[in-house]
């Protein structure tokens, strides 16, 4: 399990090298020695199978290395879908910077502030050597930025020193490090839905611009991790239409003046971590101490009328599992599309931790998209809902059937996947059809 309290380092390191008579300018400008490292682990460690030898850097030109991370760059720091759009995989793994050239098994997933880098030993049919590493780290997102930038602007300047160019990877590059906020902004939204900014048809790019525009922007980041290209603006004006109901709302929750309560108890662990131990804190706050059954969520954080802050509408192409707007003086409300009991306890649960771990009055976006704020929710719920000392309880062997727990969920008013993940995670026993 990765320390995220000493953050993984990553490097891409050069030596220029004897192009051995490349064929083009730009690949004989940059040829070298690479190496790159992950922590303690070397991702370009190779087998050559020629010299019968391992060494710890692979001989190529940095170019097609390096056009590939500015022609997937938005992408690759901010694509975090559930579902990846099409051509994910060429967007976030090495491997595909090929060019008949032989690079690591090394994938980037984004997930918010952080990104998981997964690597797997490989053998491509291009080359004599082979990968011999495999592993994963998670990777702050400025650092892994920041070394990718470092080995463009190296390639870059090695570029311009031997007069190789025009070249396609100096004006996308260019055009990436001059962005102003506005531009940057745009960009981030069109990667985060798997797009390449510069390269849209006018009708999406007016599309993304304008659902922008109808958006908090503390909601924007998650909205276009979960948005459709085809339905973008539709959603936007869902979730616009969402909030205005949420502010009309007039009910108090019974948590009120609980607003970012938990704010700084995030610690720089896995998401899923964060959740459980929030919602282990929370139980023991709100007085919730009875682990093997469902907690009373009317009682914890129902309104004076006792009813819960939920409104329930119909959508026919929900972004979102659920919606939230939260203000300290009234605590958290929500908005989901019509569900079922279970569904709308676990949206309701992932709003408290959106509420107690917020910095003021706003609201959020709970979905299915894998970034670290989605998963730590998810997991509060989970852990707040259907406790794992709790399920620990009910269990009566290692194995556990698709009935038994259907039966545990049942107990605890979740879905059945509830407490799969919760068997998973916490390791309490292994779930069998």
């Amino acid at each position: 399990m990765p320390n995220l309290n000493q953050p993984t380092e990553i490097s891409l390191a050069t030596e220029w090298e004897d192009p051995r008579g490349a064929s083009c300018e730009e690949l004989r400008a940059t040829w070298c020695r690479l190496s790159i490292r992950v922590g303690q682990s070397v991702l370009t460690r190779v087998l050559d199978e020629s010299a019968q030898s391992v060494r710890d850097a692979i001989y190529a030109p940095a170019y097609p290395l390096a056009e590939w991370i500015a022609f997937n760059w938005w992408p690759l720091m901010t694509e975090c879908r559930s579902e990846p759009a099409s051509g994910a995989n060429q967007r976030h793994n090495l491997r595909f910077a090929a060019e008949g050239f032989a690079w690591p098994d090394l994938e980037f997933v984004p997930e918010g502030r952080w990104v998981r880098a997964v690597w797997k030993a490989s053998a491509p049919t291009s080359s004599k050597v082979r990968f011999l590493e495999e592993g994963f780290a998670v990777i702050e997102k400025k650092a892994l930025a920041k070394a990718l930038t470092e080995f463009v602007d190296r390639v870059v300047a090695r570029l311009e020193l031997h007069n190789a160019g025009p070249t396609a990877l100096v004006e996308e590059w260019a055009a990436i490090r001059q962005a102003n906020s506005e531009e940057t902004a745009f960009c981030e939204a069109a990667g985060a839905m798997g797009l390449d900014p510069y390269n849209l048809p006018d009708q999406v790019a007016d599309r993304l611009t304008q659902a922008s525009a109808m958006l908090p922007s503390e909601v924007l980041s998650e909205f276009f991790s979960a948005a459709s290209t085809e339905q973008v603006h539709q959603q936007a004006a869902w979730i616009q239409s969402a909030l205005q109901k949420l502010a009309k709302r007039p009910l108090t929750s019974r948590l009120k003046g609980w607003l970012g309560r938990y704010r700084d108890r995030l610690e720089d662990a896995e998401p899923w971590q964060q959740g459980y131990l929030l919602a282990h804190d929370f139980r023991q706050d709100a007085k919730l101490k009875h682990i093997s059954s469902p907690p009373n969520l009317e009682q914890v954080c129902g309104t004076d009328e006792g009813r819960l802050p939920v409104v329930a509408v119909a959508s026919a192409d929900p972004v979102a599992e659920a919606i939230a707007r939260f203000t300290n003086a009234r605590g958290p409300a929500v908005l989901m599309p019509k569900r079922r009991e279970e569904s709308r306890r676990f949206a309701l649960a992932r709003s408290l931790c959106e509420y107690l771990c917020a910095a003021h009055d706003g609201a959020a976006l709970l979905t299915t998209a894998a970034t670290e704020r989605q998963k730590r929710t998810r997991a509060f719920a989970a852990e707040l809902l259907a406790p794992a000392e709790g399920i620990r309880g009910l269990l009566s062997r290692a194995r556990v059937s698709g009935d038994e727990i259907a039966e545990i969920a049942a107990h605890f008013r979740v879905s059945d996947w509830v407490i799969r993940h919760q068997l998973e995670n916490h390791g309490l026993a292994r779930a069998v059809s």
